[in-house]
């Protein structure tokens, strides 16, 4: 299993906030997973996100469930199972989902 360090989510986090985005997609949360790939690889992906906090609440209450969750990803296109998600917020705050998490 890939550790992902928190650090490492501020600093993608940090970076993508301070490059050159829209205003409206500064203001939407940044959906970031950890995919396990159909390749077998393992991967980070982020998007801009609308509804990052409704993605990551079920992703929890799928994942305690023993329930698998998928996502197919655009440019580059790649698709696989969510390990693990966080909410990076316009302000910085960072929520997160995943197997390790006890939330």
């Amino acid at each position: 299993m890939c550790a992902i360090n928190p650090k490492l989510i501020a600093g993608i986090a940090a970076l993508f906030l301070a490059t050159g985005t829209h205003a409206d997609e500064v203001k939407k949360d940044v959906l970031t997973v950890l995919l396990k790939e159909d390749n077998g690889r393992t991967s980070l992906h982020y998007q801009p996100s609308p509804n990052c906090r409704e993605f990551l609440n079920d992703f929890r209450h799928l994942s305690k469930k023993g329930i698998t969750v998928r996502l197919k990803f655009y440019n580059p296109e790649v698709n696989g199972e969510v390990l693990k998600a966080y909410c990076i917020h316009p302000d910085g705050s960072i929520e997160h989902g995943g197997e390790d998490t006890r939330s």
